[in-house]
């Protein structure tokens, strides 16, 4: 998650500040959302998550590398398998995540979830 916010955020910032007529009004709400999109589409965190995938995995199939920690799981997913290999699930975390975070920063846009947390019961001191 830290390397994707590295990513996600500044990336978002930059691209929704391009939408915007003035720089002291909001962004239409789809320049918003599109931002939220590609910002969310970032797949340059997508080798560090297939590094913590592998390391994770307890159950190993019989053809299956252990490792011994991260530099050990990089160095045999590079030679076993290519420079590709990190790419792997990259097209479908962009597919899931992007729209995600394009309807998470509409939501944030148009207020709602701070209207919702208004209305909540306010605890007593």
């Amino acid at each position: 998650d830290v390397p994707f916010s590295i990513v996600y955020f500044p990336l978002f910032a930059n691209l929704n500040k391009l939408g915007q007529q003035d720089p002291s009004t909001k962004a239409p709400f789809y320049v918003s959302f599109l931002s939220g999109c590609v910002g969310g589409s970032a797949v340059a965190v997508n080798p560090c998550d297939v590094i913590k995938t592998r390391l994770q995995s307890l159950q190993r199939g019989v053809n299956e590398d252990t490792y011994s920690g991260i530099l050990d799981c990089t160095k045999k997913i590079w030679q076993k398998e290519g420079p590709t290999a990190f790419l792997k699930g990259a097209y479908c975390r962009a597919l899931v995540i992007a729209p995600l975070f394009g309807i998470a920063q509409v939501v944030y846009f148009l207020g709602i979830a701070e209207f919702l947390l208004d209305r909540l019961p306010k605890p007593r001191a």
